[in-house]
């Protein structure tokens, strides 16, 4: 997918589309968002959005990669303590969706996989992005504060199920801090049963 004529746009008129992306996709998914809806939210035409992106996937493939390495770039390193490092994604990620109106709805879409799943292209962006992000964030994790038997693999998905879970879980319930609330108080029962005494 060639993005350079939107690329070289001015940035405000850029951001004012991706925004208006990101927000139309979090508000409608993506099956029910046209690129009408997102063209009149950021207020140009659909004939510039087609320009720029040929079609609705070729947009939210932009945005889905736009919105992770967001993420990315606000992920400072984490410490030695794994369920530090799990504290620091959830802060990363309000931080995020007080930037972005919508981005909350829009991540919560990558837990509800049949809204677009005729989108092959995304398998192989969500690998690499998660794999990018675990290097950032648990690279320097202490694994041995864990108790004996742990897979840190096994860690990882457990944590991954943690998040998502409560997103696809709560999100209707809840609001985003609420939501993220529970994902730490989920967190705190995982380190009592999986962390050795002496660390806890």
């Amino acid at each position: 997918m060639d993005t350079a004529n939107f690329d070289k746009l001015q940035e405000e008129k850029r951001h004012s589309i991706i925004k208006a992306g990101i927000l139309c996709f979090g508000r409608n998914g993506y099956k029910k968002a046209s690129i009408a809806d997102i063209a009149a939210e950021a207020g140009v035409s659909k004939a510039a959005i087609f320009h720029y992106f040929e079609a609705k996937k070729n947009i939210y493939l932009y945005l889905y990669s736009y919105a992770f390495n967001e993420l990315l770039a606000g992920q400072t390193e984490g410490t030695d303590d794994f369920f530090e490092c799990l504290e620091i994604e959830i802060q990363n990620r309000v931080r995020l969706n007080a930037k972005y109106p919508g981005m909350y709805e829009f991540l919560l879409l990558q837990t509800r996989k049949k809204d677009y799943e005729n989108i092959e292209e995304l398998s192989g962006l969500e690998s690499e992005i998660i794999e990018r992000s675990r290097a950032i964030l648990f690279g320097k994790v202490d694994w041995s504060r864990f108790q004996e038997g742990c897979n840190r693999e096994t860690i990882l998905n457990m944590a991954t199920w943690i998040i998502t879970g409560c997103l696809s879980q709560f999100s209707e319930a809840l609001a985003a801090a609420e939501v993220y609330s529970e994902v730490k108080r989920y967190a705190a029962i995982l380190k009592k049963a999986l962390y050795k005494p002496e660390y806890l």
